[in-house]
């Protein structure tokens, strides 16, 4: 009978092994898209920042990916034109889009911060867990 109820508890602990493995899967890739996100918010402002410091009516490449590019004259060294939703396009100043892009990468932040702390609970449990485990098959 204790055997049987061993056997049931190991079972079940290995369910929950699992699945507290899969979520700590998820959550780092959550982990490693949010990097990137900020990543780019980063790159982002930086190239604001560049574009602002350029001269009206100069000739400049513009990238549209990796490695294509479309020439093009600068007309405002101003302002920007962001989407703000429902095909509705607004313009702003560079520092408005940096602030707008600061906001989003301190939310980022937060968040990534949120999830590194849970990241670490679930791996510190799937490791209490794999030890309960281990204690058991080595009965």
């Amino acid at each position: 009978m204790a055997k049987d109820q061993n056997e049931k508890e190991m079972k079940e602990m290995y369910v929950e092994y699992q699945m507290i493995t899969q979520q700590v899967k998820q959550t780092q890739e959550q982990l490693e898209k949010i990097q990137e996100q900020i990543a780019d918010i980063t790159d982002v402002t930086q190239n604001i920042t560049s574009l602002g410091k350029v001269e009206n009516k100069k000739d400049m490449f513009i990238p549209i990916a990796n490695g294509i590019f479309v020439e093009t004259t600068l007309k405002d060294n101003k302002n920007l034109l962001v989407n703000v939703g429902g095909d509705t396009v607004v313009k702003k100043s560079f520092n408005d889009v940096n602030e707008m892009l600061g906001q989003q990468q301190n939310d980022l932040e937060e968040l990534h911060g949120n999830l590194m702390v849970q990241f670490q609970q679930l791996h510190q449990k799937s490791e209490e867990i794999e030890k309960k485990l281990k204690t058991f098959v080595e009965k």
